[in-house]
């Protein structure tokens, strides 16, 4: 009797979980990366992973409630974890919660492999737009944003943040932002307030333009700044099907590095949802002694 007590039980937690997750959207893919770069030394290395991702959304009238999480399973046994946040509000104002990467002010397109030359650090307006906790050594940091809704135009406040210590730098700060969306037209503009608890405050923005030439064609123009720190950079990228080209040149206060970098996405052996994807960057820069970089890969994704 005790032994179906506890069949039962389980039994009906299982029908409670299938209910409640009823309406959670579950997907999957796998990417693997074979990477050679011709530095000194030369290197070659092979990774990959399976990304799973669940996400779901609850409305009651004009509110709603979301939330995303994304679970990381490494090809050298490792495990992470990209996106997991929560989002409530209505259509007009809303807040997000958790990890997760907020407006991008310096889009790189389709970005398969940028590999710069070490040195010359510049700047596109990500230290505080979240998830990989750019120029932070959180492992937990708080990351909120408000945003607001105004027609073709979203505003949003971020807040990153931080405790620090005095041996390591932790980055925390505001972080502004403007979207404004017309047509086949996106403008993107924002200021970094960055704080750090060992460091001397900084201030920079960045500003994109992205126009769509069609449903699988676009392109993007970017510039960054940082006043304190005297890091810029500017790109200009386009996707035009599965064909992705883009250049940033990244600058200081005596040296710039110029990146250029390519890539094409085709169907793999005609299976939906598996694309191959060649790619090539090259980086040269203007200091002394630094040797360029050349670097190819191939990718392979399969969505399931």
């Amino acid at each position: 009797m005790r032994s179906q007590f506890k069949l039962a039980l389980i039994a009906g937690a299982c029908l409670v979980a299938t209910a409640a997750s009823a309406q959670v959207a579950f997907d999957a893919n796998y990417e693997n990366n074979t990477t050679y770069k011709d530095a000194k030394p030369a290197t070659t290395t092979n990774d990959g992973r399976v990304e799973l991702n669940a996400a779901a959304t609850a409305k009651n009238g004009s509110n709603f409630v979301s939330a995303k999480g994304t679970v990381l399973l490494k090809q050298d046994g490792t495990t992470g974890v990209d996106d997991a946040w929560i989002q409530a509000g209505t259509s007009a104002v809303d807040v997000k919660l958790g990890r997760f990467e907020a407006a991008d002010l310096f889009p790189l397109g389709q970005d398969t492999l940028v590999e710069k030359v070490a040195g010359v650090n510049g700047y596109t307006a990500n230290a505080l737009r979240g998830r990989t906790a750019t120029g932070s050594n959180a492992t937990n940091p708080l990351h909120a944003v408000v945003g607001v809704n105004a027609g073709a135009l979203r505003a949003e406040l971020g807040l990153f943040a931080a405790t620090g210590t005095a041996a390591v730098t932790e980055v925390y700060g505001l972080r502004p932002t403007l979207v404004y969306t017309a047509g086949a037209l996106t403008l993107r503009g924002g200021f970094e307030n960055i704080k750090a608890t060992n460091a001397a405050d900084q201030n920079g923005y960045g500003l994109s333009l992205g126009y769509a030439l069609s449903s699988t064609s676009s392109v993007n123009v970017n510039y960054a700044s940082n006043s304190d720190s005297k890091n810029s950079s500017v790109g200009a990228n386009g996707t035009f099907g599965g064909l992705g080209l883009g250049v940033v040149q990244d600058k200081n206060n005596t040296n710039s590095t110029t990146t250029f970098y390519a890539s094409y996405a085709m169907p793999l052996l005609g299976v939906k949802g598996a694309t191959l994807t060649p790619a090539i960057s090259n980086s040269t820069t203007d200091q002394a002694g630094v040797a360029s970089v050349t670097a190819v890969r191939a990718r392979i994704n399969y969505a399931f």
